[in-house]
C-alpha cells in the first residue's frame, strides 16, 4: 500500500498483528473496520470469503 492515499477505502489493508491499518489517523479508518476480527490473510481465505458472498474469481471453481 505504499504510495496509496489514506482514505476509509484503503484502511482495510491492515497490519496482521494490529488489526488496524498502520500510520492512519482515527478519522481515516474505515468506521466499520473493526465489525469483523477475521483478517484475510491468504489468496484461498479470499476466495472463500467471496464464496460465502456468492461471488467467484474468473477460473476458481464454485464452492460446494
Amino acid at each position: 500500500m505504499s504510495g496509496r492515499e489514506r482514505t476509509p477505502r484503503h484502511s482495510w489493508v491492515v497490519n496482521l498483528r494490529s488489526g488496524l491499518p498502520t500510520d492512519y489517523d482515527d478519522a481515516l479508518v474505515h468506521p466499520q473496520l473493526t465489525t469483523n476480527a477475521t483478517i484475510i490473510k491468504t489468496r484461498d481465505d479470499l476466495v472463500i470469503w467471496l464464496a460465502t458472498r456468492g461471488v467467484h474469481l474468473v477460473g476458481e471453481p464454485a464452492a460446494a
